[in-house]
Parts: structure tokens; C-alpha cells; sequence
């Protein structure tokens, strides 16, 4: 089963310290207002014959890719996914996963079977604020908690993220977020950017985050997480 709908051949951003090819899964279970994604959301058709090409130019390009950075959408709701994986992981590429972490099952199965080196999970908000995410928000929450607990003991590195926009989360928000980020090894503040392809730019704006607002945000969890990032 195909998994590609396109696919970037080259990062040097999505995947921490290596050379990457990054492939977007199109399909997802939420609705972010800042999504720069926004024309991945709706369950469009993988393309086999870039998903073909995918595969061509990880053969062409062995010596100079290190990995491949699976992002959506959200690919754990893709079927074909973990063969998808096995098929990378099989070519000797290391894969990082990103996902929203609405799919426990999957991404446990994953684990299991060694074939994720990195996960870049998103912790979009606090309990009380998932509802502007997605419209189930109760059970897809309970879904999330099982997530960041397989991955705070799944022993692969890991990183949990939040995407700062001062009109979606306060301080406050980000104090009642600890429950979730206890623990953390790796937390990252990604700051808002806004981009042609923003699901809801009349809200969201072309206002960049303030560096000072960031900063405060890590000062306040800085003694409850090991290493706190912030990426503009």
C-alpha cells in the first residue's frame, strides 16, 4: 500500500543533526489553526509513482542522505505505514516519525519492532484547550497521555514540541501543560511562522512570536525538563 503523497528530497532542518528526505503522508485527525500544512489535512490518495521516485532517489542518493523524516498529516492513521518503514529501514536510512501521538497502538507497534531512531511528538496544548484542535477532544486526549508515556520509556530519541502562538496559549496554559511535559527529556517552543498554506491565517496572522515570550515560556519550565529548545 502506497503511504507518499510528496516528498521533499533534501532537509537539513527536519531531522536533527543528519541529512534528510522528508515525506508527506496526507490525512489528519486534527485541525490546528496554525497548520503550514493545512493542504495535507484531508485523506488524499498516496501517489505511487512519486512514492516509486521516493525510492529511486534513496538508492541514487545512499551516500549522501542519513534519513528519512516521515511527517503528515499525521501518518500514524495511514495503514501502509509500517511496512512503508520497514521498506527504509531495510535501505539502512534512520527514520524519525512525527506525529500528533493520537495513535498509541501504532506507534507502541513501531517501537517494538526497532524501526523509529527518532519521534518528534506534538503536545498541542493543555487538557482543557484540546478541543480547538480537534473536535473529539476527551477521547483522543486519553489517547495522547498512553503516547507521551510510550515514548518517555520507548528508549529512542525523542522530542515533545509545542507550537507557540500567544493567541492559542498564555503562560498559564503552559503551567497547566507540566502534568503532560514532566519528565521530558527534549521539549521544543516552536514559534509560530506564518506561510501561504496556514489553515486559519485570518486568525493566526503574519505577526512573528516574540523572542522575550519564548524565553519566558522556558524560563518557567526549565527546572521541570532536562533540555528545553526553542526554534524560530
Amino acid at each position: 500500500m502506497a503511504v507518499v503523497y510528496d516528498f521533499m528530497p533534501v532537509t537539513l532542518a527536519d531531522y536533527p543533526g543528519l541529512v534528510a528526505s522528508t515525506v508527506f503522508v496526507a490525512g489528519c485527525n486534527f485541525h490546528c489553526p496554525y497548520c503550514h500544512n493545512s493542504f495535507l489535512i484531508d485523506f488524499l490518495p498516496p501517489d505511487r509513482d512519486k512514492e516509486d521516485k521516493f525510492f529511486s532517489y534513496l538508492i541514487k542518493r545512499k551516500k549522501m542522505i542519513d534519513g528519512v523524516v516521515v511527517t503528515g498529516g499525521e501518518p500514524t492513521l495511514n495503514p501502509g505505514l509500517k511496512e512503508f518503514i520497514l521498506k527504509v529501514k531495510g535501505m539502512g536510512y534512520k527514520v524519525k516519525l512525527d506525529t500528533n501521538g493520537s495513535k498509541p497502538e501504532v506507534l507502541e507497534d513501531l517501537i517494538k519492532n526497532d524501526l523509529l531512531d527518532y519521534i518528534a511528538m506534538d503536545i498541542k496544548a493543555p487538557e482543557s484547550k484540546y478541543r480547538i484542535f480537534t473536535s473529539n477532544a476527551g477521547e483522543v486526549m486519553r489517547d495522547i497521555k498512553k503516547s507521551i508515556e510510550i515514548v518517555k520509556k520507548s528508549g529512542v530519541i525523542y522530542e515533545f514540541r509545542t507550537t507557540v502562538h500567544p493567541g492559542l496559549l498564555n503562560i498559564e496554559d503552559f503551567k497547566n501543560m507540566m502534568d503532560l511535559l514532566k519528565g521530558a527529556e527534549r521539549y521544543v517552543l516552536q514559534a509560530y511562522r506564518f506561510s501561504e498554506q496556514v489553515l486559519d491565517a485570518e486568525f493566526c496572522g503574519k505577526e512573528p512570536v516574540k523572542k522575550e515570550y519564548l524565553m519566558e515560556i522556558e524560563e518557567l519550565l526549565a527546572e521541570h525538563i532536562k533540555v528545553i529548545e526553542i526554534r524560530i
